[in-house]
């Protein structure tokens, strides 16, 4: 029964302070639940008094209200204004590119979504040949001068066609 105890309380203090699932303040979540309400007010050209705002929300959290920050205190005026901006550019951010959906994970689902995304007549055969890497030793157009580089066991270390001079 102790160790129980004694176990839930080292769960707890891993736990961080005052914040949800997502690693988001309480104090986050609520400027996010009124933001829209709250913007005109706050956004420039108005220049709030932060450190009105910040004795605002230690008055909410003595009446039982949940806005602490992420340290799980009352929020500084600092606190304050970082949020409100955090959760601006968070919903503007999700307004231009919304979160995608999860797809399923596997082999199976990968395997599904590319063939079901690329045409049959775009897949190649098997019977493709490969394609001469920069390694190999191919002169254009029969041309023996024609310097082709090859990798020759180390960094910046290249040779030219073979009857040609080493250069490098």
């Amino acid at each position: 029964m102790a160790d129980e105890a004694l176990e839930r309380i080292k769960a707890a203090a891993r736990k961080p302070a005052g914040k949800n699932k997502a690693g988001h303040s309480e104090l986050y979540e609520w400027y996010r639940s009124r933001y829209d309400e709250l913007a005109p007010s706050l956004l420039p050209p108005n220049t709030p008094n932060w450190a009105e705002i910040a004795a605002g929300f230690a008055v909410l959290l003595a009446q039982g209200e949940s806005v602490r920050g992420g340290d799980g205190k009352a929020p500084s005026p600092a606190t304050c204004r970082k949020t409100f901006v955090k959760v601006g550019e968070d919903k503007r951010r999700v307004a231009v590119d919304p979160p995608l959906k999860r797809k399923p994970r596997g082999k199976s689902a990968r395997a599904a979504s590319v063939h079901a995304a690329v045409p049959e007549a775009v897949v190649p055969s098997r019977s493709v040949p490969a394609v001469p890497s920069a390694a190999t030793d191919h002169s254009v157009d029969g041309d023996e001068d024609e310097i082709v580089p090859r990798y020759a066991g180390g960094p910046k270390k290249w040779t030219q066609s073979p009857g040609g001079s080493k250069d490098g």
